[in-house]
């Protein structure tokens, strides 16, 4: 209480000494010239003024110099976060919903892939029971020195004002805890600090109990005399949480942002030095496959600054917001209101936040198709708890759906595949002469009454939905730890046991040899590699994919068999 009372007694007296100079009138005395030894005694009356000034001001930032360090907490329903009192910045912020995933090695080729899968075996094998081991939260603050920056920092443009560093320092604390108009619990902690450059910087943030959300209000006073300029940027990085997770699968990880009505990202390799983009900036965000932190601006005279950190040996990004330069004049202030965001992408969470920042979930090019797939399978877990189980349903839905084009498809290649003998003989016939033979082939079709494409033309049409889906599995949080049963205990990751992809690859190859073609030899062949490719690339594919592509495998060759027992029609 001391250490307050010192800093308010000391702040009013420069409130004092500044009133008297701005706001006292004057008298208007007609002064004659003075001699040259009257300017140098009123030179001399203003550099003492000055120095007392100075003098306050260096006496009330020794006084935050003696401040010890000390680290504040918020609980919430959906996140534990610490902030430490030196330089403002958070050094914890960890989701109570999510926690740690274990880290699996998804290619095939590299030897730490094999090695895990004999772990695998051999923890079935022992018969190991569950050690009760539960693994860390997930903490989305990222690792950095905290005595130079951290997230949430504030940095003045050292190309305007000439100084590196700038609210670095200890800041006074007030916490206040409250209900709001709604009725909900908030906490708000202010903290304040005056820096050397004679700028009175003030962070108020404000917690909600159920929400991801920050409210951040920034506000910066001139004290001195004279006016002041001001550039600064708010940021956040390196990164977000550790930085181990890599772009890959389909999945980005780096910063994305909204501008002028649109969706921008920027893929860190591309990073050489620092960017800045102007425009309308609503939001920037540091994104990963499943969680994000994001900055959301109020005013439209900003820009988005993105550049790379040197942590080590590695590279790593920052993002940030900067406003255009603001002239302070001497006691005035300029207050910014922002929205920090820092949780999960996930739909319900985003869509409350500002207009267009669940468009931070992307799921690639057939988006409006994967976004109605994703909604299903949120409604069938609300009624059957297992994402996995809901998988299923609607892959079933999926494929009764395109039933009536199936039947089509393989109609079509059961008549190409009747007349294969005649273009196996047209073919021979005509292999000299190229043109020849395709146009027997065509005649041949026409009066056979076959289309070639009848076959391919209704599976391409199903084909968006596969991606559809496949994109939204890839990026839906709600599959992130979700277990499904037996070995298979979360559905973004791979099977350890690699029992579901080598069983699709099985379904994949009954599948093509009980399909009719018409396809030359030599192509058949090359069909046959298909499965065995396909089995590879699903290796290290989340299970949940796997399931899906499995389970379509399985009722296609039902449905195969079905239409094979069928008796076929007279000619």
């Amino acid at each position: 209480m001391e250490e307050r009372a010192l800093f308010a007694i000391i702040l009013s007296i420069i409130i004092i000494v500044l009133y008297q100079y701005l706001f006292i009138p004057k008298p208007v005395v007609k002064e004659a010239p003075l001699n040259e030894k009257e300017v140098v005694v009123a030179e001399k009356v203003e550099e003492d003024e000055e120095e007392i000034k100075g003098e306050v001001l260096e006496n009330l930032i020794k006084v935050q110099e003696k401040r010890k360090e000390r680290e504040y907490s918020v609980e919430t329903d959906k996140y534990i976060m610490r902030i430490s009192n030196k330089g403002g910045c958070l050094t914890e912020w960890k989701l109570k919903e999510y926690r740690e995933e274990e880290k699996y090695e998804t290619w095939p080729l590299k030897m730490a892939f094999w090695r895990q899968i004999g772990k695998s075996y051999m923890n079935i094998f022992k018969r190991e029971e569950d050690d009760g081991e539960i693994r860390p939260l997930v903490d989305l603050v990222p690792e950095t020195d905290l005595r130079n920056k951290g997230p949430l920092d504030i940095k003045l443009s050292s190309e305007v004002q000439g100084e590196e560093r700038f609210g670095e320092g200890i800041y006074d604390v007030d916490e206040e805890e409250y209900l709001d108009s709604n009725n909900n619990r908030v906490r708000e902690i202010t903290m304040t600090f005056l820096d050397p450059q004679g700028i009175l910087l003030e962070r108020e943030m404000r917690f909600y109990m159920d929400s991801y959300k920050i409210d951040l209000n920034i506000r910066m006073r001139n004290v001195l005399e004279k006016k002041k300029q001001i550039d600064y940027s708010l940021f956040w990085g390196p990164g977000i949480g550790k930085g181990e997770e890599k772009s890959g699968h389909h999945r980005f990880v780096g910063p994305v942002f909204w501008i002028d009505g649109k969706k921008q990202r920027v893929k860190p390799r591309k990073i050489k030095e620092t960017m800045i983009r102007d425009g309308k900036i609503d939001w920037i965000a540091f994104e990963e496959t499943y969680f994000a932190a994001a900055i959301i601006t109020s005013s439209e005279a900003s820009a988005a600054t993105i550049f790379k950190n040197k942590i080590g040996e590695e590279e790593r990004v920052s993002i940030g917001v900067k406003y255009p330069a603001r002239i302070l004049d001497s006691g005035e202030e300029i207050i910014d209101h922002y929205e920090i965001y820092i949780g999960p992408k996930r739909k319900e969470d985003l869509e409350g936040i500002t207009p267009n920042f669940a468009e931070i979930i992307d799921y690639g090019w057939f988006s409006f198709l994967a976004r109605p797939l994703i909604w299903f399978l949120n409604l069938s877990y609300k009624y059957i708890p297992n994402y996995g189980i809901a998988i299923i349903i609607l892959t079933i839905i999926i494929k009764i759906l395109f039933w009536p084009l199936t039947e089509k498809s393989f109609g079509s290649m059961r008549d190409m595949q009747k007349i294969q003998p005649k273009m196996s003989a047209l073919r021979e016939k005509y292999k000299s002469d190229p043109a020849k033979m395709n146009k027997e082939i065509m005649d041949l079709y026409k009066k056979q009454g076959v289309n070639p494409l009848g076959g391919c033309l209704p599976m391409i049409l199903q084909i968006p939905v596969f991606f559809a889906l496949f994109e939204g599995l890839l990026v839906a949080i709600e599959m992130r730890g979700a277990p499904f049963m037996f070995w298979i205990k979360d559905l973004s990751a791979m099977d350890p046991l690699l029992i579901t992809p080598v069983l699709m690859g099985v379904t994949m190859y009954i599948q093509q040899k009980m399909m009719p073609t018409g396809m030359d030899p030599k192509q058949a062949k090359m069909m046959n590699m298909m499965p065995v490719l396909f089995t590879v690339f699903f290796l290290g594919f989340p299970s949940g994919l796997v399931i899906y592509w499995l389970l379509n495998n399985v009722l296609t060759i039902g449905h195969q068999y079905l239409i094979q027992r069928r008796p076929e029609k007279a000619d």
